[in-house]
Order: structure tokens, then C-alpha cells, then sequence
């Protein structure tokens, strides 16, 4: 019917914008004046040709008025007929997605209710096997940043339409918009499938949309089962094959009954290895032993449900996070704890979720490094300063220096040694040393009593250590220039 219309109004249009019609009209008008004129004055026989024209001309004139009125009017209908059919359409196409989304969405256990819906929007499913994929884009975030919302829904109105096409040749297929970053396919088949059989059109599917695009898409594909209250469960068990790319990688193709297994799998979250990851980054700086404990953390949790790894996962990375923004007194260039949040969930893979914790654990290993290098060296000044305060005290011990900034002793020495190249004895001695070569150099006093004033008790020994210590004895040291 569409067409006819379209050949009528086609008609009435071409009519409607001939000028040689209003040429000929006014053309023929004025000859059948000319001849009813002649007919009064010289040849009556004329005056009923000149009749015939005019009353011809103006029939004429009534039916192109009539033709332009009806044209309008056919437009009129034939526009509003248009837009009723467009609305139509669009109530019609509103509706299928209204049933496909409760057919999707709510476990109706009575089948009477599903084909009462069904019946409500004019649908019929032809056969009896129903099967759900879901299409899930990769680097959603990503493509977000670089497209414009109108560019997704093409991309992802391409990928449907490749796996429509592909899957048409042996069965129906309904798309469901469903999604900001995934849609879903209902698959209505008349028979069930062998195992893998719709793993293989999808690769090819997916396989399509990078070759074409460059935009990758990850698949679940749900359980194959017969009657339309199977549709739910089929959608649900898509919707934990799709996360399953978190092991496999970007562009996989799940179906449901090759992790069943792993479905099945749960643990609790390994609370001990995430303490271990930070007590060996902020407390001992090992950054080797850190990266074991997180590969073993990583490795526990590939053995279980991909939604559990994935908390998990995302859980720890918020740890370490939490971890760098108290370490980091300055906190420059570092994520908030909801930004990190968000970030951890839009990359879609294990090995790149790895990948931020580590940068991120060896932004704390930075921090917590210069932190600890500061805290060290304020033990080292502190030590120096009790030295340099009580070196004249002849019984003074490393237990004595240790106590003073509450640290034990062999805390104590083992980081004078790391932070200056010498041990802490050695630095008592020098500063002795040092300041019996000023008074020597200074003061009159003798050797015996600057021995005293430095700590020594034992002359004989200070003598030793002088010599030892400055190539000299104390005698010859006080005479040279």
C-alpha cells in the first residue's frame, strides 16, 4: 500500500507543478474571446466554436483547482499516515523490549504468564530452545573518553548485527538493549547445540568487529534449555561467564558450561596475605618478598568464581591505595579512594588489575622509603647529639645510647652503620679523638688530663688510640704547626 501511495502523490505532484497547463488555459481563453467577438460582428458560425472553447477551457480550469486541492489534501494524509506509522513502530518496538527485558529479568515459574506478555506485543518464538549471550564491550572507559555515545551504540548495533547474522542461518535471535557497556542476545533455536558450537560463531563474530573497527567485545553465553522460563536463568548464568574474561583476556568468548566448576568454588578473602603484601612493603621495603606474596594472593584467588576474584582483587588494590595515601604525607598525584575505586573496576582483566597494584605498590615502596630514610637519619642525629653531650663520661655504652631514643641496641647500630658507613663506636671514638686534638692545640693542659676531659680513664690506652687514630703521638701532635 505504502508504494501506491507514494506513485499517486508522485502523479499529483508532477501535475500540480506543470506551468505549460496555465499557458494553454490562458492561451485557449483568450482565442475563444477572439472567436465569440468575430461571431457578433462577422461570421456567426464562429460564436459556437468560441462557446465550445471557453466552456472546455474553464472545465478544465474547475479540474485543476480539484487536483491542487486533492494533492494538498493526499499530502496531508499521506504525511500523517507516515508519522502514525513511524509512532506505531516505535510503540511496537518499545514493547518488544518491555517483554524481552521481563522475559530476561523476572523468574516466572508459570509459562501462562510469558505467553500472555507475549501475546500482549504480537510475539511468537518459532521454536522451542532458548539461549542467552551476553556481548560485553572491552576498555569500556576508555572508549567513553575517545567516542561520543552515539559512536558506542554504532559499534555496538554493528557487533549484534555480525552475530545475528551469523547465528541466522541456524536459529532466531532478539537483541535487548539492556546496557550502557554490554547487550544481550535471546537465541531461539530448534534444537540444542553441541558444546562449543556457539563459542565458535561468536569468536567469529567478535573476530568481525576488531577486524572492521578495532573494537574489541568479551561473550557469555548462558545455559541451552527448553521453554521460555529458562530464558532468566540462562541470562544470569551469561552475565557470570561474560566476568570470566577477568582470567581469559579481552575478546573471549565464555560459555557457562565450561566454568560451571569454578562457579562453584568460594573461599574467604585472604585477609593474612594482604597484611603480609604491606607489612613487607611499609615495614621492611622488600619489594621482592612483596611481589611473591601478591603473585601468591593472585594465584589463590584464580582458582575461584570470577565475581569473588574480582571483589577480592579490587578489594586488596584499595588496601594498598589506602596504604600510599597515609604514607604520603604530600600526596602528589595520587588517586582518591573513590576514583581508585572506579578505576580498579573498569579494567576488565587480571593482568591489568595486577598491573595497578603493582604501580602502585611501588609508589608506596618510594614513599615509605623516603619516610623511613628520614625517620633514620633523625635516629642518627639524635645518637650524635647524645654523643657529643656526654662523650666525656668515661662509662658511657651503647646500651646508654639506645635507651636515650628508645630503640634497642642492635636496632640502633645496625642503622648508624647503614646511614653513615661506620658503626657507632667508631663514631664515639673519633669525636673523642677529635676534641683531645683541640684542647691539645687550644690549651695548655697535659696529655694525661685532655686524656680525662675526653672519656679515658686509662692513659696508656688514650695514648694508643691517639697514635692509632692521627699518626702522632700527643707531644709531637701539639708541635707541629
Amino acid at each position: 500500500m505504502d508504494w501506491q501511495r507514494e506513485k499517486i502523490w508522485g502523479l499529483l505532484k508532477k501535475t500540480s507543478k506543470n506551468k505549460l497547463f496555465f499557458l494553454i488555459f490562458v492561451g485557449g481563453f483568450l482565442a475563444g474571446v477572439v472567436l465569440l467577438a468575430l461571431s457578433l460582428f462577422l461570421y456567426p458560425v464562429t460564436g459556437v466554436a468560441g462557446c465550445l472553447l471557453v466552456c472546455a477551457l474553464l472545465c478544465a480550469g474547475i479540474a485543476r483547482v480539484l487536483t491542487i486541492s486533492l494533492g494538498h489534501v493526499a499530502k496531508e494524509i499521506l504525511d500523517q499516515d507516515k508519522e502514525l506509522e513511524k509512532q506505531l513502530n516505535k510503540v511496537s518496538k518499545n514493547a518488544r523490549q518491555h517483554v524481552f527485558l521481563q522475559l530476561l529479568q523476572r523468574d516466572m515459574a508459570k509459562e501462562e504468564r510469558l505467553q500472555q506478555l507475549l501475546l500482549q506485543s504480537g510475539m511468537e518464538f518459532a521454536q522451542p530452545f532458548f539461549c542467552v549471550a551476553v556481548m560485553k564491550l572491552d576498555d569500556f572507559w576508555l572508549a567513553s573518553e575517545e567516542y561520543s555515545d552515539r559512536d558506542i551504540s554504532l559499534f555496538k548495533f554493528s557487533m549484534a548485527n555480525i552475530a545475528i547474522e551469523l547465528l541466522g542461518k541456524r536459529m532466531d535471535a532478539y537483541l535487548v538493549e539492556n546496557g550502557m557497556d554490554y547487550m544481550t542476545l535471546i537465541l531461539n533455536l530448534k534444537e540444542l547445540c553441541e558444546p562449543g558450537d556457539l563459542g565458535r560463531i561468536f569468536k567469529e563474530a567478535v573476530g568481525y568487529e576488531v577486524d572492521y573497527f578495532g573494537i574489541g567485545f568479551s561473550v557469555g553465553i548462558g545455559t541451552v534449555a527448553e521453554g521460555l522460563s529458562s530464558i532468566s536463568e540462562s541470562y544470569n548464568n551469561a552475565l557470570d561467564a561474560v566476568e570470566y574474561r577477568l582470567f581469559f583476556g579481552k575478546q573471549s568468548v565464555t560459555e557457562h558450561e565450561s566454568i560451571r566448576d569454578q562457579e562453584s568454588v568460594h573461599m574467604d578473602y585472604p585477609y593474612e596475605m594482604e597484611q603480609e603484601i604491606l607489612r613487607q612493603a611499609m615495614r621492611f621495603h622488600n619489594r621482592v618478598k612483596t611481589m611473591e606474596y601478591l603473585d601468591t594472593f593472585l594465584e589463590q584467588v584464580g582458582h575461584i568464581a570470577a565475581e569473588d576474584a574480582s571483589l577480592y582483587i579490587h578489594q586488596l588494590g584499595v588496601a594498598v591505595n589506602r596504604a600510599l595515601r597515609q604514607a604520603d604525607k604530600i600526596q602528589v598525584n595520587l588517586y582518591s579512594m573513590r576514583e581508585f575505586s572506579r578505576f580498579m573496576n573498569f579494567l576488565p582483566t587480571l593482568k591489568e588489575k595486577q598491573q595497578q597494584i603493582k604501580a602502585t605498590l611501588d609508589e608506596l615502596f618510594t614513599v615509605t622509603a623516603e619516610d623511613a630514610g628520614r625517620k633514620k637519619q633523625g635516629i642518627v642525629q639524635k645518637v650524635e647529639e647524645f654523643v657529643n653531650e656526654n662523650y666525656q663520661n668515661p662509662d658511657i655504652t651503647l646500651e646508654d645510647m639506645a635507651q636515650h631514643v628508645g630503640l634497642s641496641s642492635n636496632y640502633i647500630r645496625r642503622i648508624f652503620r647503614e646511614q653513615c658507613g661506620y658503626s657507632l663506636m667508631d663514631y664515639l671514638v673519633n669525636h673523642r679523638i677529635s676534641m683531645a686534638k683541640e684542647l691539645l692545640k687550644t690549651t695548655d693542659r697535659t696529655a694525661r688530663e685532655i686524656a680525662e676531659l675526653v672519656g679515658y680513664s686509662n692513659t696508656k690506652y688514650f695514648y694508643s688510640l691517639f697514635k692509632k687514630q692521627t699518626g702522632y703521638t700527643t707531644y709531637e701532635y701539639r708541635n707541629t704547626p
